[in-house]
Order: structure tokens, then sequence, then C-alpha cells
């Protein structure tokens, strides 16, 4: 609408030229006369120039606005990525190289509980550890989908996933791919 209102204005810029021609016949004389007239707006072009500097500054205005969002919801849909980055990393970390040996322990500690070398308190102190890791895994995982969430609802685009039972590792690598071939530039969205 600001850009249709700046050509408006830019049309009323140029002169308009009107002109007349016609017969007029002068009873007095008995007599006909040809008439013709030229009307030209003097100054128009400078008489029109605050509403055309008004309308391009509002235009600039909107342009810096829309700029400015594009930034914000950039800026957002970045911070997201990293946070799913993060907590996908999390989840592998925690998958691979924290729940296998603390499940080994469990199980070492339980064994040695059952044949009486280890405490009771020893083998709850480590199942305890164990179940609070998993609940940091889940906690991660929760993350995982919502920061997911969050990208797809800022970009409006789906991303990809899939549901592999047999190794949950196989689809958080995937996802870990896929996040970090997301690459969103403002030049993207002009």
């Amino acid at each position: 609408v600001q850009a249709a209102q700046l050509r408006l204005a830019q049309a009323n810029n140029l002169a308009d030229i009107e002109w007349s021609a016609g017969l007029r016949r002068m009873q007095g004389i008995d007599e006909t006369a040809l008439v013709a007239g030229i009307s030209v707006s003097l100054f128009q072009k400078e008489r029109n120039l605050g509403e055309y500097e008004a309308h391009r500054a509002r235009l600039d205005a909107i342009e810096l606005q829309k700029q400015s969002n594009l930034r914000s919801l950039l800026h957002s849909v970045n911070q997201a990525l990293g946070e799913h980055t993060r907590a996908l990393l999390e989840v592998e970390t925690i998958q691979l190289n924290v729940i296998p040996p603390l499940k080994e322990a469990l199980d070492l500690v339980e064994s040695a509980y059952l044949e009486g070398r280890f405490s009771y308190l020893e083998w709850v102190t480590t199942r305890q550890e164990f179940l609070t890791t998993r609940l940091t895994l889940i906690e991660a995982a929760s993350q995982v989908h919502l920061s997911k969430t969050e990208i797809e609802t800022l970009t409006g685009l789906a991303l990809k996933t899939e549901h592999n039972d047999d190794s949950m590792h196989s689809s958080h690598q995937d996802n870990l791919q896929q996040s970090s071939n997301i690459s969103i530039r403002s030049h993207d969205y002009e």
C-alpha cells in the first residue's frame, strides 16, 4: 500500500497539461473565432515534494522494520537450532558413553551385593545414579522434541525424523546430521 502511495505521489509530480479548443461565435460583430487554450501547472514538482518525501520515508521505515523482524526471526531460529544440536549431542553422549558403563557397574554391584561383597547402601547408591542418569536422558530427549517443535514453528518447515526402535542412536545421528545441514541466512528470505 505504501509503495502504491509513493507511485501515486510520483505520478502527481508530473505536470498536468490541459488543452482546450473550440469555436466561439461573437454576436456583436457577427464573427466566428477559433479559440485554443493550454493550461500548465507551475512548480508542480516542488509543491508535491513534501508528500513524496513523506511517503518515501514511510516506505523506508517499513523496509527497516521488515529487516529487523527478519533478523529477529533468524536469531530465534539459530538459537533453537543451537539448543536442538546441544540436546541431540547430550542424548547421544548419555546413550553411548554414560548409560552402558553405568549399567555394567550396576550389574556388577548388584551381583556383588547378592554375593554379600557390597552393602545395600552401595547397591542403592549405584542404582540411584543409574536412574538419575536415565532421568537426565529423558529430559534431554524432551528438550530435543521441544526445540524441534520450536524450529518447525518458526520456519514453517518440518524436520525429518526417523523412528527406529532397533537403535535410537541412528535416529539421533540423523537428527544431528539434519540440524547441522540446516543453514539459514537472511538472503534466503529476501
